[in-house]
C-alpha cells in the first residue's frame, strides 16, 4: 500500500492531536513495525512538549528543538532518529521544505558523567548528611524525564495522580519508589496543595539555589561537583534509558532471527548448500 499523503496548503503546520493520530494510523496501515511507531511517538511527544501553545511548526522552531535536545544531553544518534521521525510527518503533510536536513551533530565537549555506581554512593551519602528535600530533589532529576524548569509542576495533586503534566502538555509518570517518598515528604511537611518543593515561606525553590545545594552535597560526598548538577543527573537518566533500550532492541533482533530460522526449517525452499 502506498503512503497516503495529506496536503496542507498553508505556510505553517499546526501539530494537532487529530493530525498526529492520522499520521500514526497511516504508519500502522502501511505495515510499520510497532517499535518504530513507539520511537516516532516519543519523538513527536518531545516536539509537542517543546513547541509553544499554538503547536505551530516552522523550520526555525525545528532547528531550535534539535539544539534544545542536544543541550538536554540526548545522544546525537537519538536526536537524528527523532529528526527523521519529524521529517516523515512533514512529508506526510506535504511540507517537504519544512524539515530538518540531515547534518552530523558534532560530538559535544567532554563533560563529566555520573555513573550509576557513583550515583548510588552519592545518594547513600546524601541520605546520611543531607535533608529529605535535597534527597528527593536529586532523585527526581535522576529517575524522571524532567528538567529544573518543570519542577514546580510536581504538585500535591500530581503526586496524588501518580503523574506530572509538563509545560507542553506531556504527562510523565512518577516511578513507584519515588512516589512513595514524595507522599511521605508531603505528609511530613504538611503540604496541602500546590508545588511540593517550596521554601519555608511557601515560595517556589530558586533554580540556582537548587543546583548550588546539590553541588555542595557532591563535594561532601567526594564526587566531582560537575557530575551532580541537575543537568548532569538528567543526562545520566537519558543515558541509562538509552542503554536499556539498545539492549532490548538487540533482544528483539535475536528473537526475530530465531523465529525466521525456525520457520525456514519448516517451510524453506530447498536450495541446497
Amino acid at each position: 500500500m502506498s503512503e497516503q499523503k495529506t496536503i496542507y496548503t498553508g505556510e505553517e503546520l499546526s501539530l494537532t492531536p487529530e493530525l498526529v493520530d492520522r499520521f500514526f494510523e497511516t504508519m500502522i496501515s502501511n505495515g510499520r513495525q510497532e517499535e518504530t511507531v513507539k520511537v516516532y511517538r516519543r519523538a513527536l511527544d518531545e516536539l509537542i512538549d517543546f513547541l509553544p501553545e499554538d503547536q505551530t511548526i516552522t523550520l526555525d522552531r525545528l532547528e531550535s528543538w534539535r539544539e534544545y535536545l542536544d543541550g538536554k544531553g540526548y545522544a546525537p544518534s537519538t536526536i537524528n532518529l527523532w529528526a527523521s521521525a519529524v521529517n516523515s510527518l512533514m512529508r506526510y503533510c506535504g511540507f517537504e521544505r519544512t524539515r530538518l536536513h540531515h547534518t552530523q551533530l558534532e560530538p559535544r565537549d567532554a563533560q563529566p558523567e555520573l555513573s550509576r555506581s557513583e550515583y548510588l554512593s552519592f545518594m547513600a551519602k546524601v541520605r546520611e548528611i543531607g535533608s529529605e528535600q535535597e534527597y528527593i530533589l536529586i532523585k527526581v532529576f535522576a529517575t524522571m524525564n524532567i528538567t529544573i524548569r518543570d519542577l514546580p509542576n510536581i504538585t500535591v495533586e500530581a503526586v496524588g495522580k501518580g503523574c506530572v503534566k509538563m509545560s507542553g502538555g506531556r504527562e510523565e509518570e512518577i516511578p513507584v519508589c519515588l512516589l512513595k517518598e514524595l507522599d511521605h515528604y508531603i505528609k511530613e511537611n504538611g503540604i496541602m496543595e500546590g508545588p511540593v518543593f517550596v521554601t519555608r515561606s511557601g515560595n517556589t525553590l530558586d533554580r540556582s539555589n537548587i543546583a548550588k545545594s546539590i553541588r555542595i552535597l557532591a563535594g561532601k560526598a567526594g564526587i566531582e561537583q560537575e557530575k551532580c548538577c541537575p543537568r548532569a543527573l538528567h543526562r545520566m537518566y537519558i543515558k541509562t534509558r538509552e542503554e536499556i533500550w539498545s539492549g532490548l532492541e538487540a533482544m528483539y533482533d535475536q528473537a526475530y532471527d530465531s523465529l525466521l530460522n525456525t520457520e525456514q526449517m519448516l517451510i524453506g525452499w530447498d536450495v541446497g548448500k
